[in-house]
């Protein structure tokens, strides 16, 4: 899951959390992760530059399944205009799981057109509202961008710009933009005003 298939990252989370007392169900859920995992083996990740690296050896380049309708160039709001631009994608389930009402943050930093960091975990505290949450996993988020972009700059791959964080709560928007808690959400602990 960690190192090629971040696309199961939730269930594999989810089932991890009955691995001492599974039960039938379980079972048929791991099961329905090994067929989607049989069904999608030809699926991959496909990195793109600007132009091609005549030192790398030649071979036959892959090609994608006729039944596969994506195209990145067609999605104008997320299309990077360098392949070496940098740039996230979050998002967050409040009080999802009702174990224990922690929040699952999903987080995708995006680099040559694929995904380069893929996380998804709980978090660490229960979120009071949407907007709170959304704001915690905006944090998580912008440490795995700076992380990123301090590793890039090591192997000169600057990133001059600021790096773009697609994000959908316009409370958490509005928090991020101010740099500061407002009267409704002074709860929020302070550490969280890092981004």
């Amino acid at each position: 899951m960690v190192t090629c298939r971040p696309d199961i990252s939730f269930p594999i989370i989810k089932l991890a959390q009955y691995s001492t007392k599974p039960s039938a169900m379980h079972f048929e859920a791991v099961k329905e992760i090994y067929r989607y995992l049989n069904a999608t083996k030809d699926k991959g990740i496909y990195f793109w530059r600007k132009e091609p690296r005549n030192d790398l050896p030649s071979g036959p380049i892959p090609k994608l399944r006729k039944d596969n309708n994506y195209d990145e160039k067609s999605i104008v709001t997320r299309h990077q205009p360098s392949c070496n631009t940098l740039f996230g994608i979050k998002d967050s389930d409040w009080a999802g799981d009702s174990q224990h009402r922690k929040s699952v943050t999903g987080i995708v930093i995006i680099l040559a057109g694929a995904a380069v960091i893929c996380k998804a975990r709980f978090q660490d505290t229960i979120a009071l509202s949407s907007t709170e949450d959304e704001f915690i996993a905006a944090v998580e988020a912008g440490k795995c961008i700076l992380y990123l972009r301090s590793i890039l700059n090591d192997i000169g791959i600057p990133q001059d710009n600021a790096t773009v964080l697609f994000e959908d709560n316009q409370g958490s928007l509005l928090m991020a933009s101010a740099q500061q808690p407002t009267k409704r959400t002074r709860h929020i602990d302070i550490k969280n005003f890092f981004l």
